[in-house]
């Protein structure tokens, strides 16, 4: 009767344990992540750091100066102090959304989480050529918009 009590109580908790599993493992995550995407003038890159800072680079240039949090699937971003605010959600490897500026500018975003990132991390905020990493690889399928032909 012990040893039939005993087992109930483990097959119990593994239940449990395994149900928690189930609702954390359904949540999306954004902290550590790096997302690839093409964003308006060319590709940029946004390091989601897991304190809720938001990295981001494109142009050559690396900026650490933009705050991010996630509600559910909805991600929300602003970049330097509030000049361009995010709101969008995430669904697996793709985020979508739009973005807006102070100067009334207003466009879609889509971008990919890349894993591992194609950037050594420990130099992302550094305003030079990235370091890329040997096994670097995009997570999944990864397709950047390219810019359109300039019309003469």
């Amino acid at each position: 009767m012990k040893l039939r009590s005993v087992l109930l109580s483990f097959v119990l908790i593994a239940a449990a344990a395994i149900a928690g599993g189930a609702q954390t493992s359904s949540q999306p995550s954004l902290g550590g992540s790096m997302w690839v995407g093409y964003d308006l003038d060319g590709v940029m890159t946004f390091h989601f750091e897991n304190d809720g800072i938001l990295s981001y680079r494109y142009g050559g240039n690396s900026f650490r100066n933009g705050r991010w949090t996630l509600n559910g699937n909805v991600v929300k971003f602003q970049m330097n102090d509030g000049y361009r605010v995010f709101t969008g959600t995430i669904d697996n490897q793709t985020i979508t959304g739009k973005s807006s500026n102070e100067t009334g500018k207003n466009w879609d975003l889509t971008i990919y989480r890349v894993d591992p990132p194609n950037c050594d991390p420990s130099f992302f905020i550094l305003a030079e050529r990235c370091k890329p990493l040997d096994n670097a690889k995009p997570a999944g399928k990864v397709i950047t918009k390219k810019k359109p032909a300039a019309r003469n």
